[in-house]
């Protein structure tokens, strides 16, 4: 799959990267990058909130690898933890935003 991508799809060209280097730091590319269909984002959002670490990508049911996800994101349960705790006043305006929707989401 990964073979002549880099002028074909950069998009493709990436995923493969990533899973590469999953796969060469002896990791389960599985665990790691989860995939779901746009039909099953409720399972995907299930699921991912079971997770402490993951890269997740959502993709439109139907349509093709050459086409964008829906949707990309990542998981990294620890990070939040670590922002909650921040005393608010000492935070960058950037980071007072992604608090206040932390906050929002639980």
């Amino acid at each position: 799959k990964c073979r002549n991508l880099a002028n074909e799809n950069i998009h493709l060209w990436r995923e493969c990267v990533l899973k590469t280097l999953i796969v060469y730091l002896r990791e389960d590319p599985d665990d790691l990058i989860k995939e779901y269909l746009d039909s099953r984002a409720g399972l995907a959002e299930k699921e991912l909130e079971q997770l402490t670490m993951a890269g997740f990508v959502i993709l439109k049911e139907g349509e093709g690898l050459q086409e964008p996800p829906d949707d990309i994101g990542i998981v990294i349960e620890a990070l939040q933890k670590i922002i909650m705790q921040l005393e608010q006043h000492k935070m960058s305006p950037k980071v007072q935003n992604l608090y206040g929707k932390l906050q929002s989401s639980q």
